[in-house]
């Protein structure tokens, strides 16, 4: 017969581990918040992801249009009217192209998904941002979610979209059919007018920015676009600039070469976006031309000199403005004498230009940068 003291002791080894597996069990219970929503799938949401991107040509090894990850940020409106994090959800992608599938928790409380597109690095700087912090607002992670350009070219571009459930997500939620998704980013292309191109009066060599900013907010500031509702859809217009304020304009970008073929235009460069500055000649973001002027007098010319182009607002003046999700159309109308011999010297003396600033979710925009 088994001793009793040997008996109780039993009973306390098996009490003990019962209590610590009820532990485990409830701490997985509280903590299931914040966890990785596959891990309770207690709810589907099928997102279909639109790009705002036209018909353009695209420079090796950029496609402005690739979705290569998505990383979904669901933030709650608490009761002071500011959304917090709740927990980074990854959607899974089917057959269709650009459609995916996400797992959220069920809440009653208004909910904001915020999409990120193309940010690698999305969870663990959202794990730093958030470790150990309590809460963590709307505006903090708008904040540290930044991308360097110290290199002056991106293989991807970072784009952000974003969808509101004012009602929550229950089981009445409705799927969204398309959500617009803007590049992070602007687009820039130079081509010559056709009767510049065909007389080869001026010989288009290379384009390269100066001054561009060194870090890119993939989130914008709330009051950086409106949204314009149609009949058909709802779309976002960028009015103002998102720039770090932690962001300097020191880059100047790879330059983009046409080598020794005879080319009319040359891109797309993607730039971030770029604020109005007060001394336009040395600290706004400026695109320099290079080419072979052939005019009078330079017929057998084969050096290359340099042109300054400057951003311009809708009435012509120069601000250095650059908006992200748009397409910087810079036609060259005419040339009227050899540039500078320095690209760091050059300025807009002799050089013509045409700057038309397409949004791209607007127009269908070819290879020379023009819509139908």
């Amino acid at each position: 017969m088994m001793n009793t003291k040997h008996t109780y002791r039993y009973l306390y080894r098996w009490t003990g581990c019962l209590i610590c597996l009820l532990c485990l069990l409830s701490g997985l219970v509280a903590c299931s918040d914040t966890e990785d929503p596959d891990l309770f799938p207690e709810k589907m949401v099928t997102l279909s992801l639109r790009l705002n991107t036209g018909n353009f040509v695209t420079r090796a090894g950029t496609d402005p249009s690739a979705i290569r990850t998505v990383g979904v940020i669901v933030l709650e409106k608490k009761e002071n009217d500011t959304y917090q994090y709740q927990y980074l959800a990854t959607p899974v992608q089917n057959e269709e192209n650009n459609r995916y599938e996400i797992r959220l928790y069920p809440t009653d409380q208004p909910v904001k998904l915020s999409l990120i597109a193309n940010m690698e690095d999305l969870s663990s700087l959202l794990t730093a941002l958030t470790t150990g912090s309590g809460t963590t607002t709307e505006e903090e992670i708008q904040e540290a979610l930044l991308v360097s350009f110290e290199n002056g070219t991106l293989e991807e571009l970072p784009m952000y979209g974003e969808v509101v459930y004012e009602n929550g997500i229950t089981e009445a939620s409705t799927s969204i059919e398309e959500i617009s998704m803007l590049r992070s980013m602007a687009t820039v292309k130079v081509s010559l007018v056709e009767s510049l191109f065909e007389d080869e009066t001026f010989l288009l060599k290379s384009i390269q920015a100066y001054r561009t900013n060194d870090r890119i907010q993939v989130i914008p500031d709330p009051t950086a676009f409106y949204e314009n509702e149609d009949e058909d859809e709802t779309e976002w217009k960028v009015i103002t600039p998102s720039v770090p304020q932690t962001a300097g304009s020191t880059i100047t970008t790879p330059s983009v070469n046409a080598g020794n073929s005879t080319v009319q235009s040359l891109g797309p460069v993607y730039l971030p976006e770029s604020e109005t500055k007060t001394d336009i000649i040395s600290e706004a973001t400026c695109l320099i031309i290079g080419g072979v002027y052939k005019g009078d007098g330079y017929e057998t010319s084969t050096r290359t000199t340099y042109y300054r182009i400057d951003f311009k607002n809708a009435s012509g003046e120069p601000t250095g403005q650059i908006l992200r999700n748009h397409f910087y159309a810079i036609e060259i109308s005419a040339v009227n004498g050899p540039g500078t011999t320095h690209p760091e010297e050059a300025d807009e003396k002799d050089i013509i230009v045409k700057i038309t600033n397409w949004e791209e979710s607007e127009h269908e925009i070819d290879d020379l940068g023009k819509t139908d």
